[in-house]
């Protein structure tokens, strides 16, 4: 089976602080939100909120900031850790390169999962997809974007998947 990692974003930490905060009934069955969603038993490792993994040169992270355009939150993550990364944060498709003479970076924002008509926000600028990071020799990474089409399908290469 393979590495399975849960890096928490602002969504993990809002509940954590609902919890806490306002002295819930809850507060006293969950210490975390590893153990209310029983990730473990699913086989995930939990990372807090903030925190990364690396995928060979490649940085994980959830990500702490928003653009207005799709790459340009990718571009604000590269600038902030001058190294190449993906973000998760904005909801959004986007990718960003840099060269210098190190070498070229590329900074990604994965896309979402959710619905596009969320109840407490008018036609958000968010695509559905997800990223399929690839680890070769050295830590060189190759990352696809994978969009989802119309709620529907997405593309994988040469093959189109019916979701």
């Amino acid at each position: 089976m393979p590495n399975k990692v849960w890096i928490g974003g602002n969504h993990e930490d809002r509940w954590r602080r609902v919890i806490w905060k306002q002295g819930s009934p809850y507060r006293s069955m969950f210490r975390s939100f590893l153990e209310a969603f029983q990730m473990a038993d699913y086989g995930f490792r939990w990372r807090s909120y903030g925190d990364y993994i690396l995928l060979g040169k490649l940085m994980v992270t959830h990500g702490s900031m928003v653009s207005k355009h799709s790459g340009q939150t990718a571009r604000a993550h590269y600038d902030k850790y001058g190294r190449s990364v993906l973000v998760g944060h904005t909801h959004r498709l986007g990718a960003y390169y840099h060269r210098n003479m190190e070498g070229t970076y590329a900074a990604f924002e994965n896309g979402c999962l959710c619905s596009l008509d969320p109840e407490y926000t008018q036609h958000p600028n968010w695509q559905q997809g997800f990223s399929v990071v690839e680890v070769g020799d050295g830590g060189l990474f190759h990352v696809t974007q994978c969009p989802i089409l119309k709620r529907t399908m997405c593309f994988y290469g040469d093959k189109l998947v019916k979701i």
